[in-house]
């Protein structure tokens, strides 16, 4: 199976959206979301674990994962340059303008993430610390410590705050946080990226970078996933219509709690 993924080509799902997205005129008021995913409401618990990413310098929208009081995960590709400001919105639609925003005060990104130049052992985590407290009912996600469920045909939830499609122009809208189920379809040889399909147009898309992929252990979800990116073969209009890659969270987990104390 991983030898079908190097035939797809590759993006980084980040693709952080353009900001014009997150104008009203382009708000989605259709059911498509996250590509083919629902809304998340303001009644469930998973909402409280994530984190929108907005960086103004390059008008980019990514997610991250709350993992310690003042710590979010995210992917290294998100924050091309660690000096830029980071704003840090913690609600459901940064369209409502109604989120809590903290400043982001320092960023590690992993030593070995390369960019696109290594699609397939790209090491894309980063860790951003922000200042102030969390928002009240917001907390960090249990991380998932081995890879007993990072295996092919498991299942997961994928969040974002993405866009709800891969072709611009078409009224898609980011900045509203989004669920979708999915499940592995491929482990890569390295144990650092497992892929999904996206079946029937459901999928993460551009601004879902860095989001996470939760899964269920003991009737408690952790975080076993950090979305980084996807890959399209024969549909080019539609980027978001073919596979996409997590980094697996058990694999970093020693990077993970290592540059967490030096930004704590």
């Amino acid at each position: 199976m991983k030898k079908l993924l190097l035939l797809l080509s590759f993006s980084l799902l980040a693709a952080c959206q353009p900001e014009h997205s997150l104008t009203k005129s382009n708000i989605d008021d259709t059911n498509e979301e996250i590509a083919g995913g629902t809304k998340v409401t303001r009644f469930e618990a998973l909402g409280k674990h994530m984190a929108h990413i907005y960086v103004p310098a390059t008008k980019t929208v990514c997610t991250g994962t709350i993992i310690a009081e003042n710590l979010i995960l995210t992917a290294a590709h998100c924050i091309a340059n660690p000096s830029h400001p980071v704003e840090i919105g913690f609600g459901l639609d940064w369209n409502d303008r109604d989120m809590e925003v903290r400043a982001g005060r320092a960023v590690i990104k992993h030593s070995g993430f390369a960019g696109a130049k290594s699609n397939f052992d790209r090491d894309d985590v980063a860790l951003i610390s922000f200042s102030g407290s969390l928002p009240k009912e917001f907390k960090p996600a249990p991380l998932v410590k081995d890879t007993t469920y990072t295996k092919e045909n498991g299942t997961f939830t994928a969040f974002g705050y993405g866009s709800t499609s891969g072709i611009n122009g078409t009224g898609n809208q980011t900045g509203r946080l989004r669920k979708v189920p999915m499940t592995i379809f491929s482990v890569f040889s390295n144990k650092k990226i497992f892929a999904s399909k996206h079946l029937s147009g459901k999928g993460v898309c551009f601004g879902d970078s860095g989001g996470a992929a939760f899964v269920k252990i003991k009737g408690v979800y952790h975080l076993m996933g950090v979305i980084g990116g996807v890959y399209w073969s024969q549909r080019p209009h539609d980027q978001c219509t073919a596979y996409s890659y997590y980094l697996s969270v058990p694999y970093y987990l020693p990077w993970i709690r290592e540059k967490s104390l030096q930004l704590r």
